[in-house]
């Protein structure tokens, strides 16, 4: 594969227009005014063992460490793992490490994927593997002009966006919180990232030849540790699918957010996350060894809840998308309320047609790290909101209806 050629073909849709920023074999960043230029420092970065970085906007109008606006027409989200074992920085590169914290890293990847696939919003997301830790999302819409306001107005509005960006790709996970591994800051105007098609040299877990490379929606939605490092062993050619394809509506609600934005700078804090690393061990260790899963299909054990066994009885159980999420979701956290072995809820889950041992396991730690606990009936099945409106439940499919105990009992249950 002529990775040259690549390369020229990624940079037309990562970087459509100059002057922009660039590596080259000496610098991080300097700025090229042309295409040719710009390919040119990539490639010489990459031949000397220089990251290929490139700015995420152009700078038409000058560059903001003077004060000035670049071409905005993006968000940049950056999904990276943990480094709680796996940490380069320490001299801690074991590959299993690295395949640990990647294998979580993945399960939040494909649970968004999926769900960007199913809500029909997947082709307004571009997607690149860095070939080392991470998983890079672009979320694209039209050029935002200048002139929809100021400096600093620009820097908050966009940061602003970019956390509300996150908190729906978070609702989208299902329940399962992506922030530990997100970062996303769209008041940094002069943002560089790693430009698809480019080698990335500090890949410590293996001796291959690593690379930054492209994929669709599709491809993430489907992709486990041993298909990243089949992605990114060597360059990739781009795809139909991998184009800009900009979300006007999108552009819209970014332009208001700039508008309204204060013109001062603001030192809020970002999305702190709840997640505890500990609360697994933890939790292992107080779990109720004596509940098996007999136990789990016991309800004068487990309390009255037909839908848990209904759910693991079902051919289709994980075929509806966020309603078949919602609801695995809910039963977990049932089970851990009761404190039940990780390895007896694998066996419960086991049976089911389209389950992943790799992705339950990553759900379950990531429900006990944030001490998610109760299910919920008026989430699944519907109800009355505080004003006493009716309220669509989120795995509506899931209740049993007046086949529940539960549900006869209690009017605040009610599908709609």
């Amino acid at each position: 594969m002529n990775w040259q050629k690549e390369l020229w073909a990624a940079s037309k849709v990562a970087a459509p227009d100059f002057p922009r920023r660039g590596s080259d074999d000496g610098t991080i960043q300097a700025q090229r005014n042309n295409r040719a230029s710009f390919v040119a420092g990539l490639r010489a970065a990459s031949e000397a063992s220089m990251p290929g970085y490139y700015s995420v906007y152009s700078f038409p109008w000058g560059h903001p460490k003077d004060g000035n606006i670049p071409s905005v027409d993006c968000i940049f989200i950056d999904f990276d793992v943990l480094g709680t074992k796996y940490d380069p920085n320490s001299g801690e590169t074991e590959f299993d490490d690295w395949k640990r914290e990647m294998s979580a890293l993945l399960a939040r990847a494909r649970m968004i994927a999926s769900a960007l696939i199913e809500k029909g919003a997947d082709k307004h997301f571009r997607v690149a593997l860095s070939g080392h830790k991470g998983v890079h999302l672009y979320f694209d819409f039209p050029n935002i002009h200048p002139e929809q306001g100021k400096f600093q107005q620009f820097k908050n509005g966009l940061k602003s966006y970019g956390e509300d960006l996150v908190e729906w790709l978070n609702s989208l996970a299902g329940g399962v919180d992506i922030t530990p591994w997100v970062d996303v800051d769209g008041s940094d105007l002069a943002r560089l990232a790693r430009h698809p098609n480019t080698r990335h040299h500090g890949a410590a877990y293996d001796d291959v030849d690593r690379w930054c490379v492209p994929l669709t929606v599709a491809e993430l939605a489907d992709c486990h540790v041993e298909d990243y490092l089949d992605h990114t062993a060597s360059p990739r050619p781009m795809r139909s699918e991998m184009e800009r394809s900009p979300n006007e509506r999108a552009g819209k609600e970014v332009v208001q957010k700039i508008r309204v934005a204060s013109t001062s700078s603001s030192s809020s804090p970002g999305n702190v996350s709840r997640y505890d690393p500990k609360a697994v061990e933890n939790y292992k260790k107080r779990a109720n060894d004596d509940i098996e899963l007999e136990d789990l299909l016991d309800p004068l054990i487990m309390g009255n809840k037909p839908c848990v066994q209904a759910f693991r009885e079902r051919e289709d159980a994980y075929d509806y998308g966020q309603e078949s999420r919602m609801m695995e979701l809910s039963i977990m956290g049932f089970f851990i309320e009761k404190e039940v072995p990780i390895d007896v809820m694998h066996e419960f889950f086991e049976p089911i047609p389209g389950y992943d041992e790799e992705t339950t396991q990553e759900m379950l730690e990531d429900l006990i790290g944030r001490q998610f606990r109760s299910f919920n009936c008026e989430s699944i099945a519907g109800g009355y909101d505080k004003n006493g409106d009716p309220m669509k439940g989120r795995a509506e499919r899931f209740c049993l209806g007046s086949e529940c105990g539960v549900y006869k009992r209690f009017d605040d249950i009610q599908l709609h």
